[in-house]
């Protein structure tokens, strides 16, 4: 038996990888693809009537059931025929029953909301995820699911809870870019317990990586963002989610700006703290500027905004980089002094993106412990930039000062030296307008 080159340069037909912005999502093998019956197929309409139903679903009408009266009745997506195919290909995947009937119904929920487009376009995907499929003999009466067990806990789990853990694959795709990884298990049961979801009774549910990722991925992430987006505006959302989509969650390849921002925004509730952030004026207007662009079109700037949006990405200018690096010391201390019981202390956004605590930061830690909180100091903005000069601890390692290597106008002249000991010295930073000059040690350098 021979291969056919024809059929394989049809299989492989070019790389997606030559198109920018598509190497962010990943693939899924053909038994986890959404199984839509045959005659739903675009390319191979059998009737005028069947032909303007699949015209009229080359486009994704969020809010409308696939499953409409007419659809059923002219053969183009019944709901029969749906759990048939999507449950038959599930089994071929490796599913137990249980979860290729739990996976089916979730699927099923989702072509209700009208997550469902017939045009890959429309999906923003290079690799189409959907199979058509025809059963043996193209007669769906000899397709058959058989009896399991705990079928209706199952079912009615699924209709309780599968809008809220879409919601959960969504918030992580736009908060890390990816729908799964091992690191996100621990987050993914935050989100599972704040939703107050019930645990199943007498079923489990799949892992972590079919539930999160192999069971949703066939849709493309642009139709369930969308989804979940019709969900909150009905106000059918789980309280915990509705908070994380409103307006939007973090969004990766820029969280660490808007969650930098949130931080000067609480500070400044602060008179004292506020008071700090008066020396730095400039950089904080532009990144204010900054933050109310991704606010108005957020997944414009996600690292994936082409399977989000279907549009390049927007990628901010240098100056705003430089000018996180040299203001994300004053934040982190500024969240370490917070303590973990604020809503910002379980952020990793600015940290990951900063590299960790340094010098700096320890720095403005102590100063805000030892100044805070302002209700129990005079607001002497003097004497807080004196409570920075208190470098207690230092040891002996080499010692990263990102934030002083910044050439950002901040007003301000920032004199980079060299340091061959580890003792500190002052860098005098003088402010322009009716600011108040003041000092501030200088870690040394690596």
């Amino acid at each position: 038996m021979t291969m056919n080159i024809t059929d394989l340069m049809n299989i492989f037909n070019g790389s997606v990888l030559v198109e920018a912005g598509h190497q962010e999502w990943g693939y899924i093998t053909e038994p986890w693809h959404l199984a839509l019956p045959g005659d739903c197929n675009p390319d191979v309409p059998k009737d005028q009537e069947l032909r303007g139903a699949v015209a009229y679903w080359r486009k994704m009408h969020i809010g409308e059931s696939i499953f409409t009266e007419e659809n059923e009745k002219n053969g183009l997506c019944s709901r029969e025929l749906f759990i048939k195919a999507n449950y038959s290909l599930l089994i071929t995947a490796g599913c137990s029953t249980q979860h290729a009937l739990l996976i089916t119904f979730m699927r099923v929920a989702m072509a209700q909301l009208g997550a469902i487009a017939l045009d890959i376009r429309e999906r923003h995907v290079s690799v189409d995820e959907y199979s058509y499929v025809t059963p043996p003999e193209k007669n769906w009466e000899k397709v058959t699911l058989p009896l399991i067990e705990r079928h209706r806990e199952i079912v009615g789990w699924v209709t309780k809870f599968a809008g809220v853990i879409v919601s959960h694959i969504v918030f992580l795709f736009v908060a890390r870019g990816h729908h799964y990884l091992p690191e996100f298990n621990e987050i993914y049961q935050k989100l599972y317990k704040s939703s107050f979801i019930s645990d199943p009774v007498g079923f489990v549910l799949p892992v972590p990586e079919m539930l999160y990722r192999l069971s949703m991925h066939c849709f493309g992430v642009a139709p369930l963002l969308d989804a979940v987006y019709y969900m909150k505006n009905k106000n059918q959302m789980a309280a915990a989610m509705m908070i994380r989509y409103s307006p939007h969650p973090p969004i990766a390849g820029v969280a660490q700006f808007t969650t930098m921002m949130a931080a000067f925004d609480d500070m400044r509730r602060h008179s004292l703290f506020g008071k700090i952030l008066d020396h730095v004026q400039g950089p904080l207007a532009d990144l204010t500027e900054l933050c109310r662009a991704i606010h108005a079109a957020p997944f414009r700037y996600h690292v994936a905004s082409m399977v989000l949006t279907g549009q390049a990405r927007i990628i901010p200018d240098k100056k705003y980089y430089d000018m996180f690096t040299m203001l994300a010391p004053i934040a982190l201390g500024y969240i370490d002094y917070l303590g973990r019981k604020h809503s910002l202390a379980g952020q990793k956004a600015i940290t990951q993106k900063y590299g960790g605590s340094d010098p700096a930061v320890d720095m403005w830690s102590r100063a805000f412990d030892e100044y805070g909180p302002p209700s129990a100091k005079d607001y002497d903005v003097n004497g807080f930039f004196a409570a920075l000069g208190k470098d207690k601890d230092r040891d002996d390692t080499a010692r990263r000062n990102r934030w002083l290597k910044t050439q950002v106008e901040l007003d301000t002249a920032l004199l980079n030296r060299k340091h061959k000991e580890l003792e500190v010295q002052e860098l005098e930073i003088k402010i322009t307008g009716n600011a108040p000059t003041f000092q501030l040690p200088v870690p040394p350098k690596d």
